[in-house]
């Protein structure tokens, strides 16, 4: 693996990080069987309903396990005209696709996500170009549009038959941040202590402990002139907590924290992908523990 070169954000690209809220694609992904939590916007009372979120009791589970219908609560969620969202859930089966409303290069230069998994583990996190935004496979398979543009992004460890190139340890209460900007796509990947992460043993799903870094940083080369959306590959009970739509605060886990290695080359999320792991309160080299712990090399 390159050796890494850190690169820490100047206050102006921090404060730029800061105010990028990037909404979601509703109308696209409701027909697609998102359901959207929101809240009313300031100064309004909210409803007993409108006060509800996403519900505490979903368990994660990996695809084959999660093909069941979801339940009649999630069709039920309430929606807040002109309030913030502050959760998402998927009411179906994957495949499905969660896309920004924003086209980075085309509507905007920076497109940012923070997501919590509540639900499902198995997901993928990354951007599409526009031409494949109605297609739920796009980001797994790494589909190629007609002009040759790729997807780039990232896996779970337990997500089946993905063909991205980086796959990493994810378990309810693993916060993703995503930032696309141009030429850039980066992520910031932090795991709750005492997580539990869920595992393939033989044909079914078990929780271990798991015992990996608490937080992982890395990115990839994007095509500087290809328009592209965010975008969260889901199935059966994936929901997650909404974190960009609220005010941000600067800290470990979110803006004030963005600094990066670089690793030289590599375009569409190839194989040259830089990554840089830390633990709670400190920095410590990967290129081991990439190999044995996380499973990128399969």
């Amino acid at each position: 693996m390159d050796s890494l070169k850190s690169q820490h954000c100047g206050w102006l690209e921090r404060l730029h990080i800061e105010q990028a809220v990037t909404l979601f694609d509703r109308s696209r992904c409701e027909k697609q069987g998102f359901v959207f939590t929101t809240e009313p916007p300031p100064g309004e009372a909210a409803s007993p309903a409108s006060q509800a979120s996403l519900t505490g009791s979903l368990s994660p589970s990996a695809q084959a396990a999660a093909q069941a219908p979801a339940s009649s609560s999630a069709a039920a969620a309430p929606s807040c005209p002109g309030g913030r969202v502050v959760g998402v859930k998927l009411d179906g089966i994957g495949p499905k696709l969660l896309v920004s409303d924003a086209v980075l290069g085309l509507d905007t230069p920076l497109l940012r996500w923070r997501l919590e998994l509540k639900g499902n583990n198995a997901v993928e996190f990354g951007t599409i170009p526009i031409a494949l935004q109605d297609h739920p496979k796009a980001l797994h398979k790494c589909a190629s549009s007609s002009d040759g543009a790729r997807p780039s992004g990232f896996c779970s460890a337990i997500t089946v038959g993905s063909m991205l190139p980086v796959k990493l340890p994810l378990m309810r209460g693993s916060v993703v941040e995503i930032l696309a900007s141009k030429g850039r796509l980066r992520y910031i990947v932090t795991n709750p202590p005492n997580g539990m992460e869920m595992t393939w043993h033989n044909t079914i799903t078990v929780p271990k402990p798991y015992k990996g870094p608490l937080e992982f940083r890395f990115e990839q080369d994007l095509p500087p002139d290809q328009p592209v959306k965010l975008a969260v590959t889901c199935w059966a009970r994936a929901a997650f907590e909404v974190l960009h739509t609220r005010t941000a605060v600067a800290g470990a886990h979110g803006l004030g924290g963005w600094a990066f290695g670089r690793a030289n080359g590599g375009a569409n999320g190839g194989a040259n992908v830089a990554l840089a792991g830390a633990s709670s309160s400190s920095t410590i080299d990967l290129d081991d523990q990439i190999e044995d712990a996380v499973g990128l090399h399969e």
